[in-house]
């Protein structure tokens, strides 16, 4: 069974801040007993669900801050980042065409494909004025017995 995991971090709203979130991250991910294939792919997701939030919620206002809570919940680890950067509704947001994508040779605009296909479930929730991004990823015992695709819930 793995270690439980309780970890809390808040940062300025700085691309300087990333490094310090990633090894946050993957400091609880292996606390927690995942493989360093799946640490890289949960601290892959939580960068950049960070680095949308640090450009675009907050266009790069460094006084701004978000936080990050890490938590074991249900067999689950679980990253809450919180900010209140401007609201996105990934609702809206289109999935380019692969193939278009890369004809056009275009760079960025992946960031939340590469996150659902890195975690199991994603959250948002917008109240406040306050933004919630919650990114799942099952424990590796669960992850044997669990093939499902990633959930994305919204409200």
């Amino acid at each position: 069974m793995p270690n439980a995991v309780n970890a809390h971090l808040t940062v300025r709203s700085k691309c300087d801040e990333l490094c310090s979130i990633r090894c946050f991250v993957a400091d609880a991910a292996k606390q927690a007993g995942f493989s360093d294939d799946d640490t890289e792919r949960i601290v892959l997701a939580v960068d950049e669900a960070c680095t949308n939030v640090i450009r675009h919620g907050y266009a790069a206002d460094p006084s701004s801050t978000l936080s990050l809570h890490i938590d074991i919940q249900d067999d689950c680890f679980v990253v809450t980042i919180d900010d209140s950067g401007k609201q996105y509704d990934i609702r809206h947001h289109e999935v380019p065409n692969m193939h278009e994508y890369f004809q056009a040779r275009r760079t960025g605009g992946l960031g939340i494909k590469l996150i659902k296909m890195l975690v199991d479930k994603i959250e948002y929730h917008r109240a406040n004025d306050h933004n919630r991004l919650i990114l799942t990823k099952h424990l590796p015992e669960a992850n044997a017995t669990t093939s499902s695709p990633s959930q994305v819930i919204i409200s």
